[in-house]
């Protein structure tokens, strides 16, 4: 199999195997399934370059994650919640 060539999968590594972004080690990173079935992963990584979070948002192609945007975020506030869906 060449580089270029993937077997396509549903599964898009949530055991770490398919990162194709490098983060820092204080990233945050969400995966989830749109209601067409495709996953998607929003992830947050401190700006080297001064103050706040640069947000990089990707699609699962089947083969790798696609990048389909990104932005500088300001301010970052999460919560979560345990027990429900």
């Amino acid at each position: 199999m060449s580089e270029n060539e993937c077997t396509l999968g549903d599964d898009p590594g949530t055991d770490g195997t398919a990162t194709d972004h490098v983060s820092t080690g204080e990233s945050l990173e969400v995966r989830y399934r749109d209601r067409s079935g495709v996953w998607r992963r929003l992830q947050f990584d401190p700006r080297p370059d001064g103050p706040g979070w640069d947000r990089h948002e990707e699609k699962w192609t089947g083969c790798h994650w696609r990048p389909v945007g990104r932005a500088v975020v300001t301010d970052l506030w999460w919560q979560t919640s345990v027990g429900g869906q």
